[in-house]
């Protein structure tokens, strides 16, 4: 929902992102208080039906660099609002982290 619906919101009250950000949801493993589909109980996102659902990029620009961000959907959610850092426990970065770190400063959010 924050990839397709409230980033485009934000875009006009937000800086423009200074490099592409690709975010990966990884569902947890099955056990006590997780979804037969490997998400807890209630993160499973709205018409995610396969793990290319569970994929989302926000752009930046055509010459910025890029960095992916992996981990469980709950603390994917709370990294874009801004709740928790990069370095997050379950969180898995490769790419541009000086760039995701000044993105995440500056705000994804109004």
């Amino acid at each position: 929902e924050f990839c397709t619906v409230m980033r485009p919101h934000f875009s006009g009250r937000v800086p423009a992102l200074p490099l592409t950000i690709r975010l990966r949801a990884v569902p947890h493993a099955a056990s006590d208080g997780v979804a037969a589909g490997g998400l807890a109980a209630g993160a499973e996102p709205v018409g995610a039906g396969s793990l290319g659902a569970l994929e989302w990029e926000l752009p930046g620009p055509p010459d910025g660099g890029e960095v992916e961000v992996a981990g469980p959907p709950e603390t994917l959610a709370l990294l874009l609002w801004g709740r928790v850092r990069a370095g997050a426990a379950g969180l898995e970065v490769t790419g541009d982290r000086d760039g995701l770190d000044a993105a995440l400063e500056a705000g994804l959010s109004a």
